[in-house]
C-alpha cells in the first residue's frame, strides 16, 4: 500500500501542507523543512526526557505515550510548499465540534514534490507501508552541494559502519538508509559514489549534505538516500509471524517468529522448505523459527524451528 501524505485544510496547524501519520512516528511537511513526532512508550521512557511534549490533548485511556519533536530543515533553502501528486482514490474526512469546523473530502496523495528547493534541485517523497522514501533529482547544471539539511532536536548525529544517518534522539534512534545515487544513460541505469558529509560544526547544529563523485554533468542526477534493496515472502501455508529482524555486516538478515506452519507441506522447496541443517520439522502446535536470508534476497540459507508437541 502507498504511503498518503494528506492535504491540510485547517484540521493541523496552519503551517503544515500535508502530514504522515503512523504508530511510532508523524511527520508534518511544510515550506522549509518536516518536524517528526516520534512516540514515546512511557514504560521505555529514559529518565533524561525532560523535555517531552505532553500528550494532553489525548484522552486519559491514550495517555500512554509522550512525544518527542524533531525538525528537518532546508539550509537556504527556496522555502517552497510540496505539492501533492498521484492522488489515491482514498478521501478523510473529520467530523470533529460543530459542523462548521468539519473537514470533509480531504484528499491525499502518494507522493509529495517540492520543486526547485535548490536551484535545478527538487525532493521527492513517496513510500510504501511504513518506509518513508525520498530523493534528489538534480537537473542538469545544477550543484548537487547546494543541498544542506539540518535535525534540530536531536541529540546525535553521525554515519554508522553500514554508511547509514543515525539521528539519536532521547525517545530513541533511527537513520536513514545508505546514499544511492545514479544516472540515466543510453538507457541503462549508472551509479554514482555518494555519500553524507556532515558539517564541522553537526555536532552543535546536526547540519549535513552529501558527497558526490564524477558524474556527467550534462545529464540529471537521482540521489536517491533511501533504496529498497529487495521484498520477498518467507513462510508456508500455515500462521506466520514474525517477531523480530536483524541484519549482519555483510548483508544477511535473520527474522524470528512463530509459525504452525509445516515443511513436508514443501516437497520442492518452497516456503520453509527442507534446508540442510538444523530442525527442519514442525513439531506440532505452535513452533518458534529463525531464518537466515541471503543479502540479495535470492534465497534461504538456512531456517530451523524450534519447539516441541506442544
Amino acid at each position: 500500500m502507498p504511503l498518503s501524505f494528506v492535504e491540510n485544510r485547517g484540521q493541523v496547524d496552519r503551517r503544515v501542507s500535508y502530514y504522515l501519520r503512523g504508530k511510532d512516528k508523524s511527520l508534518y511537511f511544510g515550506p522549509g523543512g518536516i518536524t517528526f513526532v516520534l512516540n514515546v512508550e512511557k514504560r521505555e521512557q529514559p529518565p533524561a526526557l525532560a523535555r517531552l511534549v505532553p500528550s494532553s490533548a489525548a484522552p486519559r485511556a491514550e495517555r500512554e505515550k509522550d512525544r518527542w519533536a524533531l525538525r528537518l530543515d532546508f539550509i537556504d533553502a527556496a522555502g517552497v510548499a510540496p505539492v501533492g501528486e498521484e492522488p489515491t482514490p482514498a478521501v478523510f474526512s473529520y467530523f470533529k465540534g460543530p459542523r462548521e469546523e468539519w473537514k470533509t473530502g480531504l484528499k491525499n496523495y502518494s507522493k509529495l514534490v517540492y520543486a526547485d528547493l535548490w536551484p535545478g534541485i527538487d525532493l521527492v517523497y513517496s513510500g510504501t507501508s511504513d518506509r518513508l522514501k525520498y530523493m534528489f533529482v538534480v537537473k542538469p547544471g545544477a550543484d548537487p552541494r547546494r543541498i544542506r539539511l539540518a535535525y534540530r532536536g536531536a541529540s546525535a548525529l553521525g554515519v554508522n559502519a553500514r554508511q547509514e544517518l543515525e539521528i539519536a534522539t532521547p525517545a530513541g534512534t533511527f537513520h536513514d538508509d545508505r546514499p544511492f545515487a545514479y544516472q540515466e544513460i543510453a538507457g541503462r541505469r549508472v551509479e554514482v559514489p555518494m555519500a553524507y558529509a556532515l558539517a564541522a560544526d553537526a555536532a552543535a547544529t546536526g547540519r549535513y549534505g552529501f558527497r558526490v563523485g564524477a558524474y556527467d554533468a550534462a545529464k540529471p542526477l537521482v540521489l536517491d538516500p533511501a533504496i529498497v534493496i529487495y521484498s520477498g515472502f518467507i513462510g508456508g501455508l500455515g500462521d506466520d509471524r514474525a517477531n523480530g529482524v536483524a541484519v549482519d555486516s555483510a548483508g544477511n538478515a535473520y527474522i524470528t517468529g512463530e509459525t504452525s506452519s509445516d515443511q513436508t507441506t514443501f516437497p520442492d522447496g518452497n516456503g520453509f522448505g527442507p534446508i540442510p541443517g538444523g530442525d527442519k520439522i514442525q513439531n506440532g502446535g505452535v513452533d518458534a523459527f529463525v531464518a537466515k536470508i541471503k543479502p540479495d534476497g535470492s534465497g534461504l540459507v538456512y531456517a530451523t524451528f524450534i519447539g516441541g508437541s506442544g
